[in-house]
């Protein structure tokens, strides 16, 4: 189940006095807004464009873990734990980002019922996606990772007929990224996917032609349609 953008959460009252409070700024594509491993405890707000979070390692493995689309709230768990930044978010299109002190957030969390309710919300979702991706990560194959992060990215995507369209597509290497695979591996199974007509590249979209046959594709189910394959 897709979450709620956090700031689709607030009341109006709460919207209007957090916008009060925050700074806007503009970044370009391919700026780093926040710095895995770096003091801080600012939070933002994404108001235009994307950005995403993830993680690389000393030999150069990029892990990916959430996307941000406007609405969303970016650097919560420094401003609520005062840790270092668990990872670096870098801005994937030019986006407009309000930032607000970390001191702030703690006001806000202690005045405003509604916007600590959300808060707890939010995280809890965060929670939960993390643990199903776990999970995911220790018992699927790589195949079925990828179906369902594309069930994922269609939760927040434009229906086409029976399938969803999703803007922009994500590239190979995203995916990959996304579910701790290799470029290759899911440049495979998407070229797997597309013969068997359940996906097709748009101009700058990605369409999967059946949501409802792409969430029931397991290994058993690609199978049973190699013959088209």
């Amino acid at each position: 189940m897709a979450s709620r953008p956090f700031l689709d959460r607030l009341g109006d009252d709460t919207r209007s006095r957090l916008e009060r409070h925050w700074t806007r700024r503009r970044r370009g594509r391919g700026e780093t807004i926040l710095l895995a491993g770096e003091d801080g405890t600012s939070v933002h707000f994404m108001l235009a464009g994307q950005a995403r979070a993830s993680l690389a390692s000393d030999e150069g493995r990029t892990v990916s873990f959430r996307d941000f689309a406007p609405g969303d709230i970016f650097g919560e768990f420094s401003a609520i734990d005062k840790a270092p930044r668990s990872a670096s978010v870098v801005a994937l299109t030019d986006v407009v980002v309000a930032g607000l002190a970390g001191s702030l957030l703690d006001r806000f969390v202690a005045e405003d019922p509604g916007f600590a309710r959300a808060l707890l919300a939010h995280v809890t979702a965060v929670s939960r996606d993390m643990n199903t991706r776990v999970f995911e990560y220790s018992t699927m194959l790589m195949r079925e990772r990828l179906q369902r992060e594309l069930l994922r990215l269609a939760a927040t995507g434009r229906a086409a007929g029976d399938g969803v369209e999703i803007a922009p597509a994500p590239t190979h290497q995203a995916l990959a990224d996304r579910i701790s695979s290799h470029r290759e591996a899911v440049s495979r199974e998407m070229s797997r996917l597309a013969r068997a007509g359940l996906v097709m590249r748009r101009p700058g979209a990605l369409l999967i032609t059946d949501i409802a046959l792409l969430r029931g594709t397991g290994p058993g189910a690609l199978e049973a349609i190699r013959p088209v394959l």
